[in-house]
C-alpha cells in the first residue's frame, strides 16, 4: 500500500485523480481499500473550479434535508489506541445520527474537516484531555464546516439556527467520541458559527484551525499594549519579532498577521530547516536556522515579541532572545508532543514539568487553547472567526491546503503528518463527499 503526494505550482487548479479497484471507495468494508495511488495537487488561487465540482455532491445531501430521504452516514473509526494509524482506524458505514426534538443539537453535512495533530495524540491516548479519550469507538477530525442539514424547533428558537446554513465548529473535548472525519455529524448549536457561501470549505477549515489560535496568540501578546481596535493591532509596527517554525502551522499563521498588521519597519524572524527558507522568504518573513548558535547576533536579546509552539528546549531559547520588555507567547510543546508518539514517556509529566518551568519567566504567557477562549467569551470568538473570514475573502490571507483527501485516505494522511514530525507547509484536509 503506497501514498504518493506530490505537489505542483498551478494556478487556480486543483485537481485530484484516484485509482481504485474497489470503484466505491466510501462503500468498503471496515478496512482501507488496497492498492491505490493518490496524486494531490498544491490547491493556489481562486477555489471556484474546486467548489463547484463539489455542487451535486452537496446538493445530495442538502435535498435529503428537505424531503428526508434516507442516506447512509460514512465516517472513519477507531475502537482501540494505536501508534500506527493503519492499523487502527477504519471507515465504517452507519446511519445518520438525530436530533431529538427538545434537544439543542443539529447535524452537519461536513464539506471540509481537518487532520490534524490532535487527532494523532488522541489516537495515541495521549492528549491532555483525558476524558475525550475513555469512550469508544471515536472519529477524528477536530474541526470542519458544512450544512446543517437536520436541527430541531429547539435549537431554531434558541440560537437562530435553520436548515441548509452554512456554518464552521469544532469537536471540543467534551463531545466524547464526536468527529469531523465523516459525511455527517451531531452537533450542540452553540458551537456553531456562519461562514460565508463563497470561501472554499477547505481553506475556510484551515482558518479555525490554525489561524484563529494565531490571532488570539497576537492579541494575547498585545494584552498589556494599548490597542484601541482589537482588529486593527497596529501596536506591532516596528516590533521585532520571533516566530519558532514560522513555517509550518500556527506559527505560519501568525507570520502572516504579523505582517499584515504590520508595516516596513517591522522585523519578522521565522525558523525553519533550510529547505523551508524559500518559502519563509515568500511569505515576507526573513528566515532563520533552528539552532540558537546561528541566530543573527543583533536579534539575540533585542526580541519584542516571540511565539514558540515547538519547546525544543523548554522554551529558554525563545525567552533568551526578548529584550528587557519583551514577551513570550507559549502555544504549544510540539517536540514533547512528537516525542510521546515514539516513547513511552509521560505526557502529562512533561506538561507539568514545562508549566513549572514557565513559572521561572515571568514574560511567558502560555496560550489557553482554542477551546477555553470560545468558552471564555464566545461572541468574541465568533467575531474573531467573521473578522479572518473577512481577510480570507479579501485574499489578505491565504491558507495553504497541501493535501485534500478522501475519508478512506484519512490514515494514511495521518501517518504522513506523524512522519513529518508534525511539521508540514500546508494542511491536511479532508473531503468526506470525494
Amino acid at each position: 500500500m503506497t501514498m504518493n503526494i506530490s505537489r505542483r505550482n498551478k494556478a487556480n487548479k486543483t485537481k485530484a485523480t484516484v485509482t481504485d479497484k474497489s470503484k466505491m471507495i466510501l462503500n468498503l468494508p471496515n478496512n482501507i481499500a488496497e492498492e491505490r495511488e493518490i496524486e494531490v495537487f498544491e490547491s493556489t488561487g481562486n477555489q471556484s473550479a474546486h467548489r463547484l465540482s463539489r455542487v451535486s455532491q452537496r446538493e445530495t445531501s442538502l435535498c435529503w434535508a428537505a424531503d428526508d430521504t434516507e442516506l447512509t452516514n460514512v465516517r472513519v473509526q477507531y475502537t482501540t489506541y494505536g501508534i500506527n494509524p493503519m492499523s487502527v482506524l477504519f471507515t465504517e458505514n452507519c446511519k445518520v445520527p438525530s436530533p431529538r426534538e427538545n434537544d439543542l443539537d443539529v447535524v452537519i453535512s461536513i464539506e471540509a474537516s481537518t487532520v490534524s495533530k490532535a487527532d494523532c495524540l488522541r489516537r495515541c491516548g495521549r492528549y491532555s484531555n483525558s476524558s475525550r479519550n475513555s469512550v469508544f469507538p471515536q472519529t477524528p477530525g477536530v474541526d470542519c464546516v458544512g450544512h446543517i442539514v437536520k436541527c430541531s424547533s429547539f435549537a431554531a428558537e434558541t440560537h437562530g439556527v435553520k436548515i441548509f446554513d452554512r456554518v464552521a465548529a469544532f469537536f471540543s473535548p467534551e463531545l466524547i467520541g464526536e468527529g469531523g472525519n465523516a459525511r455527517f455529524a451531531i452537533l450542540p448549536s452553540s458551537h456553531l458559527i456562519s461562514v460565508p457561501d463563497k470561501l472554499d470549505a477547505a481553506e475556510a477549515v484551515c482558518i479555525v484551525n490554525a489561524y484563529v489560535p494565531a490571532f488570539q496568540c497576537i492579541q494575547l501578546a498585545l494584552e498589556d499594549e494599548i490597542v484601541p481596535n482589537r482588529y486593527k493591532p497596529t501596536a506591532v509596527r516596528g516590533f521585532v519579532v520571533l516566530v519558532i517554525d514560522g513555517w509550518t502551522g500556527i506559527g505560519r499563521a501568525i507570520v502572516e498577521l504579523l505582517l499584515l498588521f504590520g508595516n516596513a519597519s517591522t522585523e519578522v524572524y521565522a525558523t525553519g530547516p533550510a529547505r523551508q527558507h524559500n518559502f519563509i522568504t515568500s511569505l515576507g518573513a526573513q528566515p532563520i536556522d533552528c539552532n540558537e548558535k546561528n541566530w543573527p547576533s543583533h536579534i539575540c536579546g533585542n526580541v519584542d515579541l516571540a511565539f514558540d509552539g515547538t519547546c525544543h528546549d523548554g522554551f529558554t531559547s525563545s525567552y533568551r532572545s526578548l529584550n528587557d520588555a519583551g514577551v513570550l507567547i507559549c502555544f504549544g510543546m510540539n517536540h514533547i508532543e512528537l516525542q510521546t508518539m515514539r516513547t513511552s514517556c509521560l505526557y502529562h509529566f512533561d506538561r507539568q514539568r514545562i508549566s513549572h518551568t514557565l513559572d521561572s519567566m515571568p514574560r511567558a504567557k502560555l496560550y489557553d487553547g482554542i477551546w477555553e477562549c470560545f468558552n471564555k467569551d464566545r461572541n468574541q470568538f465568533k467575531d474573531d472567526l467573521h473578522f479572518l473570514f473577512s481577510l480570507l475573502l479579501k485574499g489578505n490571507i491565504w491558507p495553504k491546503v497541501a493535501c485534500r483527501v478522501p475519508l478512506v485516505d484519512v490514515p494514511r494522511a495521518q501517518k504522513k503528518l506523524q512522519k513529518e514530525g508534525f511539521t508540514m507547509s500546508g494542511f491536511i484536509v479532508c473531503e468526506p463527499w470525494s
